[in-house]
């Protein structure tokens, strides 16, 4: 049975990817709607990277042979640093706000496009950075996305944009601090360091220790809401934590599958876009529009003409 499920073609891969997503994206709603305050956040985030910590501690000792296993969890020092600056990012930006935008009641279609908006912001930092190509592809690319983001949010005058909920502005920033993060990891692994359980190793460290920082700094100044932790809470949140290890996982599968850059990601983000849109329709209500269709619809092209199709 294992034999089989490694030998799957990596496009399966990144549908279960897609389906992890959607998985996270989910159980993050279901916290986000019974967190109430940023504050409790910090204490579910903690948990959410002890998990990932946790996790990606024993799978790095289950990969790794003994005799490397403690070079490939302690790096050089400037890949190191990198990793330290990502686990920062993706604790404030990848994990706690991103639960916020739930908690400011964010509709899943809408959200889940402007949160991958981080693909336009990392292809400009890749430009800027590393001379990645950014040619007529890749701003067709571009221009595809924004003409779905203004879709999703059924292409409102732009005079108006000023007025959207605050989840909107939340999940923007989201999207701009996972570029800082994609930057960091790719800085990481052009200095050795491109495992991906080493990396969910340090980004689950840093999300425990920067978000329990968070958390004592709540405690300390008397905000009793970081208490209102319930037994729910704490299971979800450890459940968001496995999810996030299966994410890493199905993309490690999928690499060693020989993925495609461009079809990967177009594979699994067309299955986690209409996931979150379809569940955020049937079972949170959330309103279906022509406009958002075509938002949707628009989407794919872009993410393949941004992503390309080179081999990794």
């Amino acid at each position: 049975m294992a034999k089989k499920l490694f030998a799957l073609d990596w496009r399966v891969y990144a549908m279960f990817e897609g389906f992890c997503k959607i998985a996270s994206a989910v159980c993050q709603k279901f916290i986000g709607d019974r967190m109430h305050t940023f504050g409790l956040g910090t204490a579910i985030s903690t948990i959410v990277g002890a998990v990932q910590f946790v996790g990606s501690a024993l799978l790095v000792l289950a990969t790794v042979p003994k005799g490397k296993r403690k070079e490939a969890l302690v790096p050089n020092p400037t890949g190191l640093a990198y990793l330290i600056g990502a686990g920062t990012g993706i604790a404030i930006f990848g994990t706690l706000l991103s639960i916020y935008t739930f908690a400011l009641e964010a509709e899943l279609g809408p959200r889940t496009l402007i949160v991958n908006s981080v693909m336009v912001w990392s292809a400009i930092a890749g430009r800027l950075i590393w001379r990645d190509p950014l040619g007529m592809r890749q701003v067709g690319g571009i221009v595809l996305y924004c003409g779905a983001a203004w879709g999703m949010i059924d292409f409102m005058p732009l005079d108006l944009f000023l007025t959207l909920p605050w989840w909107f502005f939340v999940s923007l920033a989201v999207a701009l601090g996972n570029a800082f993060n994609y930057v960091c990891l790719r800085k990481a692994k052009d200095h050795g360091v491109g495992e991906p359980f080493v990396q969910n190793f340090w980004i689950g460290l840093m999300t425990a220790l920067t978000c329990g920082a968070l958390f004592l700094v709540f405690l300390a100044a008397g905000e009793e809401s970081v208490r209102g932790m319930t037994a729910e809470v704490a299971e979800l949140s450890v459940l968001l934590g496995v999810i996030a290890i299966g994410v890493i996982a199905f993309i490690a599968l999928a690499n060693v599958g020989g993925a495609s850059t461009g079809l990967q990601n177009a594979i699994m983000q067309a299955v986690y876009l209409i996931g979150m849109w379809l569940i955020g329709m049937v079972w949170f209500n959330d309103p279906y529009t022509d406009e958002r269709l075509m938002g949707a619809l628009l989407f794919f092209p872009a993410v393949y003409l941004m992503a390309g199709a080179k081999k990794k």
